[in-house]
């Protein structure tokens, strides 16, 4: 256990403890903590297609959303804003794309456009809980649709995903398809590499969101997902996201055997006979976390 906090320390400047009062479990076997994503096979890295990132040349920080090139509308119909507002909480909504700056931009690494990037994650705990494995909590305030964590794992191609859960089921519950955009070319498996947004717990009422994010990927089907306090977290208080998410727009949806960002997705005839019953105890609790479509 000491171990393994050490590791976190490293990775995310001792903002993360590691508490288990409940067995003698320790931390999953072969889980490597990455800060941020690895890229597999036939994946293209934000290097390799550098000549086509366009940056602003907005002097020192980005503070004019009229001039940065950076800035985006999510209509003709409203006028160009940044994603953040200067205190770094997101001010889109969650079924738009967060418009990060990125490396062909002037600005510098303070600018208040590079929220993700920066990745100033809150004080936060993993802990064990009692019924459902780990989970995570906040050991100070966090504030309404203040950025928590990325989603960080191995970007695969979509068409790879099958053979990986057919090898381990288990990882059925660690891969979201990237598919904002329609039918989806890119996945993250966060199975055995990811940081602390793997032990994130479901409930059908949760405390985050999860956002699209554009940096270094423009034109191209490879985003960074990011989870933001949806409302006020206290101290103590497990962070979760719903797993489906069905009811509303830029929700995620179980999509076949992954996780999905595009709430077009339906449950496939793969995950059929798949079952899991919720532990969350909200008031309105489904019941379940996810079942197949088949399931009344």
């Amino acid at each position: 256990m000491r171990e393994w906090k050490k590791i976190l320390d490293n990775g995310e400047e001792g903002k993360i403890n590691v508490y288990n009062d409940i067995d003698l479990d320790g931390p999953p076997p072969n889980f490597k903590y990455i800060k941020t994503c690895e890229y597999g096979k036939d994946v293209p890295k934000p290097e390799d297609i550098s000549d086509f990132i366009i940056g602003c040349d907005c002097p020192g920080t980005c503070d004019n959303e009229i001039l940065c090139s950076c800035s985006v509308r999510d209509n003709l119909d409203v006028p160009k804003s940044f994603s953040y507002n200067k205190e770094g909480e997101v001010l889109i909504t969650r079924n738009n794309i967060i418009h990060e700056c990125n490396s062909k931009c002037f600005c510098g690494p303070n600018c208040p456009n590079r929220v993700i990037q920066k990745g100033n994650i809150p004080k936060l705990e993993i802990f064990k809980t009692k019924n459902k494995g780990w989970g995570v909590r906040a050991k100070e305030l966090i504030r309404k649709s203040t950025f928590v964590a990325e989603y960080t794992g191995e970007i695969i191609k979509t068409n790879r995903v099958a053979k990986r859960i057919k090898k381990d089921p288990e990882r059925t519950h660690y891969i979201f398809d990237i598919d904002i955009l329609g039918d989806p070319e890119y996945s993250i498996d966060a199975y055995k590499k990811g940081n602390i947004s793997h032990f994130f717990n479901h409930s059908c009422d949760p405390n985050l969101e999860v956002y699209c994010a554009q940096c270094d990927y423009y034109e191209m089907n490879i985003f960074r997902l990011a989870f933001f306090a949806k409302r006020n977290i206290e101290y103590n208080e497990e962070l979760t996201f719903d797993y489906i998410g069905m009811e509303k727009p830029g929700g995620f949806f179980k999509n076949g055997d992954c996780y999905s960002v595009n709430t077009q997705s339906s449950i496939s005839s793969a995950s059929s006979n798949l079952y899991v019953v919720c532990h969350c105890g909200s008031a309105n609790c489904r019941g379940y976390v996810y079942k197949s479509a088949t399931m009344k």
